[in-house]
């Protein structure tokens, strides 16, 4: 992906969050040059999907100075730690459910009444008066 189609994206982006709004313009020297160089670090793909949690993020510092290119570049690492935490809990969410699937599951109907009753019971005694 060339820079230039990465400020065409950033503006797509820009575009789709405030529809009312006129169409943002891109300073087409200075945008480019620093989405060529992410583009060479950061990959293409991780430079998108950062942009894409750009614009979700609702903070108030963003609404105040503006959601342009060169506060996305200011605040890129952010993305990136939030894409890694977000990518993080996906991951531990999965090793979790196969834990639970890799429980033994109880399907007797004793061991869930005995836990009504055990609940019942409970209820019964804090309800009781003293």
């Amino acid at each position: 992906m060339k820079p230039k189609e990465l400020v065409t994206y950033f503006c797509f982006l820009w575009n789709n969050k405030f529809p009312k709004s006129k169409p943002y313009f891109p300073l087409w020297g200075k945008d480019g040059r620093n989405a060529k160089r992410l583009s060479a670090q950061l990959g293409p793909e991780e430079v998108r999907a950062r942009m894409e949690a750009f614009f979700e993020d609702e903070d108030d510092y963003l609404y105040k100075s503006g959601y342009s290119f060169g506060v996305f570049i200011f605040r890129i690492n952010q993305y990136g730690k939030q894409l890694a935490s977000v990518a993080r809990a996906r991951s531990e969410a999965i090793r979790n459910r196969k834990k639970l699937d890799e429980l033994p599951q109880d399907t007797s109907p004793r061991s869930s009444q005995t836990h009504q009753i055990d609940f019942s019971a409970a209820l019964t005694n804090l309800m009781r008066p003293k």
